[in-house]
Protein backbone atom coordinates (compact mmCIF):
# COMPACT_ATOMS: atom_id res chain seq x y z
CA UNK A 1 0.00 0.00 0.00
CA UNK A 2 2.73 2.44 0.99
CA UNK A 3 4.65 1.47 -2.13
CA UNK A 4 1.69 2.35 -4.35
CA UNK A 5 1.34 5.78 -2.76
CA UNK A 6 5.09 6.38 -3.03
CA UNK A 7 4.93 5.32 -6.68
CA UNK A 8 2.32 8.02 -7.38
CA UNK A 9 4.50 10.67 -5.77
CA UNK A 10 7.55 9.57 -7.75
CA UNK A 11 5.60 9.48 -11.03
CA UNK A 12 4.22 12.96 -10.43
CA UNK A 13 7.47 14.39 -9.08
CA UNK A 14 7.89 16.94 -11.89
CA UNK A 15 4.20 17.87 -11.86
CA UNK A 16 4.19 18.39 -8.10
CA UNK A 17 7.30 20.56 -8.37
CA UNK A 18 5.44 22.71 -10.90
CA UNK A 19 2.49 23.09 -8.50
CA UNK A 20 4.82 24.01 -5.65
CA UNK A 21 6.51 26.62 -7.83
CA UNK A 22 3.16 28.14 -8.81
CA UNK A 23 2.02 28.19 -5.20
CA UNK A 24 5.24 29.96 -4.20
CA UNK A 25 4.72 32.57 -6.94
CA UNK A 26 1.12 33.24 -5.94
CA UNK A 27 2.12 33.30 -2.27
CA UNK A 28 4.63 36.01 -3.11
CA UNK A 29 1.94 38.03 -4.86
CA UNK A 30 -0.38 37.50 -1.87
CA UNK A 31 2.28 38.83 0.51
CA UNK A 32 2.63 41.94 -1.65
CA UNK A 33 -1.13 42.46 -1.58
CA UNK A 34 -1.58 41.88 -5.32
CA UNK A 35 -3.78 38.78 -4.87
CA UNK A 36 -6.06 37.72 -2.04
CA UNK A 37 -4.93 34.89 0.22
CA UNK A 38 -7.89 32.71 -0.84
CA UNK A 39 -6.27 32.04 -4.21
CA UNK A 40 -3.59 30.00 -2.42
CA UNK A 41 -6.28 27.71 -1.03
CA UNK A 42 -7.40 27.05 -4.59
CA UNK A 43 -4.14 25.19 -5.14
CA UNK A 44 -5.19 22.67 -2.51
CA UNK A 45 -8.25 21.85 -4.60
CA UNK A 46 -6.16 21.70 -7.76
CA UNK A 47 -3.68 19.34 -6.10
CA UNK A 48 -6.40 17.11 -4.71
CA UNK A 49 -8.36 16.91 -7.97
CA UNK A 50 -5.72 17.06 -10.71
CA UNK A 51 -3.06 14.98 -8.94
CA UNK A 52 -5.01 11.68 -8.93
CA UNK A 53 -6.22 12.29 -12.48
CA UNK A 54 -2.63 12.75 -13.69
CA UNK A 55 -1.57 9.60 -11.80
CA UNK A 56 -4.30 7.64 -13.59
CA UNK A 57 -3.11 8.95 -16.95
CA UNK A 58 0.47 7.84 -16.30
CA UNK A 59 -0.71 4.42 -15.12
CA UNK A 60 -2.69 3.91 -18.30
CA UNK A 61 0.25 4.87 -20.49
CA UNK A 62 2.47 2.33 -18.70
CA UNK A 63 -0.30 -0.31 -18.56
CA UNK A 64 0.23 -0.40 -14.81
CA UNK A 65 -3.30 -1.62 -14.02
CA UNK A 66 -2.62 -5.21 -15.09
CA UNK A 67 0.42 -5.45 -12.83
CA UNK A 68 -1.17 -3.62 -9.90
CA UNK A 69 -4.29 -5.77 -10.01
CA UNK A 70 -2.17 -8.90 -9.68
CA UNK A 71 -0.01 -7.49 -6.86
CA UNK A 72 -0.37 -8.70 -3.24
CA UNK A 73 -2.47 -5.67 -2.25
CA UNK A 74 -5.10 -6.65 -4.82
CA UNK A 75 -7.55 -4.41 -6.60
CA UNK A 76 -9.07 -3.06 -3.39
CA UNK A 77 -5.61 -2.03 -2.24
CA UNK A 78 -5.06 -0.16 -5.52
CA UNK A 79 -8.26 1.83 -4.96
CA UNK A 80 -7.43 2.48 -1.30
CA UNK A 81 -3.93 3.73 -2.21
CA UNK A 82 -5.32 6.14 -4.80
CA UNK A 83 -7.87 7.56 -2.36
CA UNK A 84 -5.19 7.95 0.31
CA UNK A 85 -2.96 9.65 -2.25
CA UNK A 86 -5.75 12.14 -3.00
CA UNK A 87 -6.26 12.78 0.73
CA UNK A 88 -2.54 13.34 1.30
CA UNK A 89 -2.32 15.81 -1.58
CA UNK A 90 -5.38 17.65 -0.37
CA UNK A 91 -4.14 17.70 3.23
CA UNK A 92 -0.64 18.91 2.39
CA UNK A 93 -2.01 21.54 0.00
CA UNK A 94 -4.56 22.68 2.58
CA UNK A 95 -1.99 22.99 5.38
CA UNK A 96 0.40 24.93 3.13
CA UNK A 97 -2.43 27.22 2.03
CA UNK A 98 -3.52 27.80 5.64
CA UNK A 99 0.03 28.70 6.72
CA UNK A 100 0.49 31.12 3.83
CA UNK A 101 -2.93 32.66 4.47
CA UNK A 102 -2.13 33.16 8.15
CA UNK A 103 1.20 34.73 7.19
CA UNK A 104 -0.48 37.11 4.77
CA UNK A 105 -2.98 38.09 7.46
CA UNK A 106 -0.25 38.45 10.11
CA UNK A 107 1.67 40.92 7.93
CA UNK A 108 -1.47 42.96 7.36
CA UNK A 109 -1.88 42.19 3.67
CA UNK A 110 -5.45 40.93 4.10
CA UNK A 111 -8.45 42.32 5.93
CA UNK A 112 -10.22 39.72 8.06
CA UNK A 113 -12.92 39.99 10.72
CA UNK A 114 -11.34 37.36 12.96
CA UNK A 115 -7.82 35.91 12.98
CA UNK A 116 -8.98 32.36 12.18
CA UNK A 117 -10.89 33.37 9.06
CA UNK A 118 -8.06 32.21 6.71
CA UNK A 119 -8.12 28.81 8.41
CA UNK A 120 -11.87 28.57 7.87
CA UNK A 121 -11.49 29.51 4.20
CA UNK A 122 -8.74 26.91 3.69
CA UNK A 123 -10.81 24.23 5.43
CA UNK A 124 -13.90 25.07 3.36
CA UNK A 125 -11.97 24.94 0.10
CA UNK A 126 -10.41 21.61 1.10
CA UNK A 127 -13.92 20.26 1.68
CA UNK A 128 -14.78 21.35 -1.85
CA UNK A 129 -11.71 19.46 -3.07
CA UNK A 130 -12.84 16.39 -1.14
CA UNK A 131 -16.26 16.67 -2.78
CA UNK A 132 -14.69 16.95 -6.23
CA UNK A 133 -12.58 13.84 -5.55
CA UNK A 134 -15.71 11.99 -4.46
CA UNK A 135 -17.18 12.66 -7.90
CA UNK A 136 -14.04 12.34 -10.03
CA UNK A 137 -12.47 9.14 -8.72
CA UNK A 138 -15.34 6.69 -9.39
CA UNK A 139 -15.72 8.18 -12.87
CA UNK A 140 -12.02 7.65 -13.62
CA UNK A 141 -12.06 4.08 -12.28
CA UNK A 142 -15.04 3.37 -14.53
CA UNK A 143 -14.10 5.12 -17.77
CA UNK A 144 -10.36 5.81 -17.55
CA UNK A 145 -8.55 9.14 -17.47
CA UNK A 146 -9.23 10.27 -21.05
CA UNK A 147 -13.00 9.76 -21.15
CA UNK A 148 -13.39 10.92 -17.58
CA UNK A 149 -11.97 14.37 -18.38
CA UNK A 150 -14.95 15.14 -20.58
CA UNK A 151 -17.44 13.48 -18.23
CA UNK A 152 -16.02 15.32 -15.20
CA UNK A 153 -16.20 18.61 -17.05
CA UNK A 154 -19.85 18.01 -17.90
CA UNK A 155 -20.60 17.18 -14.26
CA UNK A 156 -18.83 20.30 -12.98
CA UNK A 157 -20.47 22.60 -15.52
CA UNK A 158 -23.87 21.13 -14.68
CA UNK A 159 -23.39 21.48 -10.91
CA UNK A 160 -21.88 24.96 -10.88
CA UNK A 161 -24.19 26.12 -13.68
CA UNK A 162 -27.17 24.90 -11.67
CA UNK A 163 -25.96 26.79 -8.60
CA UNK A 164 -25.45 29.95 -10.66
CA UNK A 165 -28.94 29.57 -12.16
CA UNK A 166 -30.52 29.20 -8.72
CA UNK A 167 -28.66 32.29 -7.52
CA UNK A 168 -29.80 34.23 -10.61
CA UNK A 169 -33.44 33.20 -10.22
CA UNK A 170 -33.37 34.02 -6.52
CA UNK A 171 -31.84 37.44 -7.21
CA UNK A 172 -34.53 38.36 -9.73
CA UNK A 173 -37.42 37.05 -7.66
CA UNK A 174 -38.26 34.17 -9.98
CA UNK A 175 -37.43 31.72 -7.23
CA UNK A 176 -38.14 32.38 -3.58
CA UNK A 177 -35.46 30.84 -1.38
CA UNK A 178 -36.14 33.09 1.60
CA UNK A 179 -37.84 30.27 3.53
CA UNK A 180 -34.84 28.02 3.09
CA UNK A 181 -32.47 30.83 4.06
CA UNK A 182 -34.47 31.51 7.26
CA UNK A 183 -34.43 27.82 8.13
CA UNK A 184 -30.68 27.60 7.65
CA UNK A 185 -30.10 30.81 9.64
CA UNK A 186 -32.13 29.40 12.54
CA UNK A 187 -29.89 26.34 12.88
CA UNK A 188 -27.30 26.32 15.69
CA UNK A 189 -23.78 27.36 14.57
CA UNK A 190 -22.38 23.95 15.54
CA UNK A 191 -24.85 22.25 13.18
CA UNK A 192 -24.02 24.66 10.36
CA UNK A 193 -20.32 23.87 10.77
CA UNK A 194 -20.60 20.13 11.30
CA UNK A 195 -23.27 19.26 8.74
CA UNK A 196 -21.21 19.99 5.57
CA UNK A 197 -18.20 18.15 7.01
CA UNK A 198 -20.24 15.05 7.90
CA UNK A 199 -22.08 15.01 4.57
CA UNK A 200 -18.91 15.36 2.47
CA UNK A 201 -17.04 12.73 4.51
CA UNK A 202 -19.96 10.33 4.01
CA UNK A 203 -19.94 11.06 0.29
CA UNK A 204 -16.19 10.39 0.16
CA UNK A 205 -16.68 7.10 2.02
CA UNK A 206 -19.50 6.13 -0.35
CA UNK A 207 -17.37 7.15 -3.34
CA UNK A 208 -14.58 4.87 -2.12
CA UNK A 209 -16.87 1.86 -1.90
CA UNK A 210 -18.36 2.61 -5.32
CA UNK A 211 -14.85 2.75 -6.80
CA UNK A 212 -13.92 -0.55 -5.15
CA UNK A 213 -17.02 -2.18 -6.64
CA UNK A 214 -16.24 -0.75 -10.07
CA UNK A 215 -12.59 -1.80 -10.02
CA UNK A 216 -13.31 -5.31 -8.77
CA UNK A 217 -15.60 -5.89 -11.76
CA UNK A 218 -13.47 -4.06 -14.32
CA UNK A 219 -11.65 -6.01 -17.04
CA UNK A 220 -7.94 -5.03 -16.95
Amino acid sequence: MTGLILKDFLVLKKTLRYYVFLMAVYALFAFTGTFTYSIISGFAVMLGAMGPMSAFAYDEQARWDKFAGASPVGRKGVVTARYLFALILLGVGGIAAALVSLGVTWFGKAEVSVWWEPLAVSAAICLVGLLLDSVILPVIFKFGSEKSRVISMIIFVTCFGGMALLSYLDGYGSLDLSGLERTVAALPPAVLLAAPVVVILLLFWLSYHISVGIYLRKEL
